[in-house]
């Protein structure tokens, strides 16, 4: 599965109008219900599956960014939500911050490896700097969900393929030449 088929640009929002946790975990099952993959699932499911969620502890990972995550047997696949708070929410983060990235994430019951993967991609994306500011830049949502996307190519490939390329490049510039030895040295071994 690829990982930009489930993030539907319908699904994402450069502007969330939320007061609370709650609002914003609405606003993101009304994304989450256009996907596609949502098949049969409402809106108030998708909710009610966050939030049982969100019982379990935060999902507010810290940096400013959420990642509530539900698994549900209506679900026909994956669905992932990606919407920016420019207010802020509070969230019971684990840094105590405000929320303003969020990305939602609804996939069926029965498909815990799949769920375990796309939620590791997306924290691995939200997890960086670069990424987080230039989602919160994005003007557009088609330039937020590309933003996301481009982050996420590393990760995508490295699931997608199962195997890792054996060429690599390092460039390494030292300007000292026992320094230089000691690092040969190492990569000889």
């Amino acid at each position: 599965m690829k990982l930009k088929e489930i993030l539907d640009p319908g699904s994402c929002s450069t502007n969330l109008e939320a007061k609370n946790k709650r609002d914003a975990v609405t606003a993101m099952a009304e994304l989450l219900a256009v996907n596609p993959a949502a098949g049969g699932a409402s809106v108030d499911e998708i909710v009610q599956g966050l939030l049982e969620r969100e019982k379990l502890g935060s999902t507010g990972v810290g940096g400013g960014v959420a990642i509530p995550h539900c698994r549900m047997d209506s679900m026909n696949g994956f669905a992932l939500a990606l919407g920016v708070c420019r207010k802020g929410v509070g969230w019971n983060s684990i840094d105590g911050r405000s929320v303003h990235i969020i990305c939602a994430i609804a996939g069926p019951g029965d498909a815990t490896d799949e769920h375990l993967r796309i939620l590791a991609g997306a924290a691995r994306v939200l997890g960086k700097g670069n990424a987080r500011h230039e989602i919160l830049s994005s003007d557009t949502t088609f330039a937020m969900r590309e933003a996301f996307l481009y982050h996420l190519v590393p990760v995508t490939s490295r699931l997608e393929e199962g195997r890792r390329d054996k060429r690599k490049l390092v460039i390494l510039v030292l300007q000292e030449e026992e320094t230089y030895d000691r690092v040969m040295e190492l990569f000889l071994e």
